[in-house]
């Protein structure tokens, strides 16, 4: 940890300049760095990017900016069942280089609660632990006294990176129960006040599906108590020494909301609670997907259907492969090939059983293609929409059940593994993440956020250990289960706006993670700019063939124009998505822009190498207007079309202006 700047007084209030670096114990009347007015009740600390006063009889902690701009105050408090009236508590500190703990007792001595702030040049930390409480019937309360809780008077708006749950109220929530699309979402919700937006986010994932801030101002995070005092403490919350822990807070400050993310991102990273890279990446992750479902859906061939058969999925390919022109794409077998929600055996009549679909799958490969299974999470069973009308209740799957991870790992193999009776498949589609329960049978192994985490874990475990290039992708944005998946898709969505609002998310609080655009269920007048987009920032999905959702007819221009633009995904290489000022896209590697949104997204640039140290790449307008092509580095710029025409070009300035045909890939070079 760098060195933070913990600042005390001695007596009255005086002020203090002595450039002196602090490491080690602090006490009073200690060195201190920088210029500073402080008072015998107060403790400040001073750091790069806020500071903070923190009172010593009430335990208010003010937030501001290095200018002194207040962002917002809290109580460093905890209410866990009953809380203490403040006039039958003893409060004292202890402070070090970098660490303030306040320590609360009972007027009979009985130790209450203990916080511990410790602080980074960029963020800071409050960890919290208590006396187990009578009360476990409610949630506890965080930053809250049982009076008062954040100031939110200084608070104008807030957002949530959980698009599901309220993204832009002024009471951000973050929460994995019920139907939500980024599941978890980053934990972490920002807050938006004079001196700049603060974020409060969890370090490590926790035994709870939800944080949220309050009207009264504290923070909610959902810790189911009585299953809390049952449990010793692995990070996601419990007991510790005969005390209750909870998971650490976070906070940040930041610009705005999306530079609050990539702050949460870089603490959780320095906290070893998250990667600092993403998983390497096989280059055929990057190839475009080609998913089922949208066809099924326009074809009405959905769950169970006899038409959802071998046979469909044979001309399904074969028709995407003529009709967009590809030859090298992901694809997608979705809901569902199974005979049943969650059974790693296929459908006998409609799929061949085993035999029959290893057959379909080796038949893909043949033909230079990759392979995911989708794969419903927390059920199993037949369940509403099963097979041939046999109506069997889905049961839940529970990861913390004896048996799961044995269970769970062979239906991996068998559904990745090369030997007789395995299907052989490249990766799988998680869906229905957010559809866990709220109890579990030994929630000494995950309840909450750290049960799906278990999940995610044995899952990706199992399938590497069968195939180490698999793929397997979910919708899990927050940074911490980077390590337990491949890629995140953005999930279903009916606006183009949606997308590049979880696309930034993913973006800012994972990057480098690879970005599954989806397409379910793109408007037809938004499927091209959904192409551009989303292969700018990640991989393109296709999810229909000659119809779309709405069952309107694909014409044939249309196909080969998305297939032209999707195949230039797997150009770009390993790199991080940025969101542009101006809602456009650029996707990053090794400093270079690689790819690029133009013309208001309704264009692309992206750039291959080439022998030589020449830059090769294609660019792409959707419209005739003149189009303002960004240039990575200096050189000679060289446009031509598809018949070897060249096209003129007028420099500008780091960039280039051409006239294009709407449509028409392009070569550009930069010599």
């Amino acid at each position: 940890m760098r060195a933070s700047r913990v600042l005390v007084a001695a007596a009255a209030i005086v002020a203090l300049a002595v450039g002196v670096a602090l490491r080690g114990e602090v006490g009073h009347g200690a060195p201190s760095h920088g210029a500073v007015a402080v008072a015998e009740r107060a403790i400040a600390v001073q750091e790069a990017g806020y500071r903070l006063s923190i009172d010593r009889s009430s335990g208010l902690v003010t937030l501001s900016d290095r200018s002194g701009i207040g962002f917002t105050s809290f109580p460093l408090f905890a209410v866990a069942g009953e809380a203490p009236p403040p006039s039958t508590t003893h409060r004292w500190f202890g402070e070090t280089a970098d660490t303030v703990t306040e320590h609360l007792a009972a007027a009979g001595g009985a130790d209450l609660e203990t916080a511990q702030l410790t602080a980074s040049p960029d963020w800071f930390t409050v960890t919290f632990t208590v006396a187990p409480p009578r009360d476990t019937a409610h949630p506890p309360l965080f930053f809250f006294d049982g009076r008062r809780g954040f100031d939110l008077a200084r608070v104008a708006g807030g957002f949530s990176p959980d698009t599901g749950h309220g993204g832009s109220g002024r009471l951000p929530a973050v929460s994995t129960l019920g139907r939500t699309p980024l599941t978890p979402a980053p934990l972490d919700v920002e807050l938006h006040t004079p001196a700049g937006w603060v974020g409060v986010g969890l370090v490590q994932v926790p035994n709870a599906t939800t944080l949220r801030v309050q009207p009264d101002g504290a923070v909610m995070v959902d810790y189911p108590l009585r299953v809390l005092e049952g449990l010793r403490d692995a990070g996601g919350g419990g007991i510790a020494g005969g005390r209750l822990a909870f998971p650490t807070f976070v906070f940040t400050t930041a610009a705005d909301p999306a530079s609050g993310l990539s702050e949460y991102h870089e603490a959780l990273v320095d906290a070893g609670t998250a990667p600092a890279r993403a998983t390497p990446q096989p280059g055929w992750w990057q190839e475009p997907i080609v998913d089922t479902w949208g066809q099924q859906v326009a074809d009405r061939a959905v769950r169970g259907s006899v038409a959802f058969n071998d046979a469909w999925v044979r001309h399904f390919v074969a028709d995407v492969k003529q009709r967009y022109g590809l030859s090298a794409f992901t694809v997608v077998i979705d809901s569902r090939w199974q005979a049943a929600l969650g059974d790693a055996t296929p459908d006998a009549l409609r799929f061949g059983g085993l035999t029959g679909m290893r057959a379909l799958i080796d038949s893909l490969h043949a033909q230079g293609l990759r392979v995911l299974l989708w794969w419903p999470m927390w059920v199993t069973g037949n369940g509403p929409s099963a097979t041939h009308g046999v109506r069997v209740p889905a049961s839940v799957v529970d990861p913390t059940a004896s048996g799961f991870e044995a269970g769970m790992t062979a239906n991996i193999r068998r559904l990745l593994g090369s030997a007789a009776g395995d299907l052989n498949a490249d990766g799988l589609k998680l869906d229905w993440t957010y559809r866990a329960p709220i109890s579990f049978a030994d929630a000494r192994l995950g309840w909450g956020d750290t049960a799906l985490y278990r999940y995610l874990s044995v899952i990706h475990a199992a399938a590497h250990a069968v195939k180490p290039d698999s793929f397997i992708e979910a919708s899990a944005a927050t940074p911490q289960f980077a390590a337990v998946t491949d890629g995140v898709r953005l999930y279903d969505s009916w606006t183009e706006s949606a997308w590049n609002l979880r696309a930034a998310v993913v973006a800012a609080a994972d990057p480098g993670v690879l970005i599954d655009g989806d397409g379910w269920d793109v408007a037809p007048a938004d499927a091209l700019v959904h192409a551009v987009a989303s292969t700018v920032y990640g991989v393109p999905s296709i999810y229909f063939d000659s119809l779309w959702g709405n069952r309107t007819h694909i014409s044939t221009d249309t196909a080969r124009l998305l297939g032209a633009i999707v195949t230039l995904s797997s150009d770009k290489g390993p790199g991080s998505a940025v969101r542009l000022p101006d809602g456009g896209w650029s996707y990053v590697v090794d400093g270079l822009d690689r790819a690029r949104t133009l013309a208001g997204g309704r264009g692309l640039l992206v750039w291959r190498t080439s022998g030589g140290s020449a830059l090769v790449g294609h660019v792409l307008t959707l419209d005739d207007d003149p189009a303002l092509i960004p240039l990575p580095r200096p050189g000679v710029v060289s446009i031509v079309a598809p018949d070897g025409i060249r096209v003129a070009v007028t420099r500008m300035s780091g960039s280039v202006r051409a006239t294009l045909h709407p449509g028409v890939m392009y070569t550009i070079t930069v010599g």
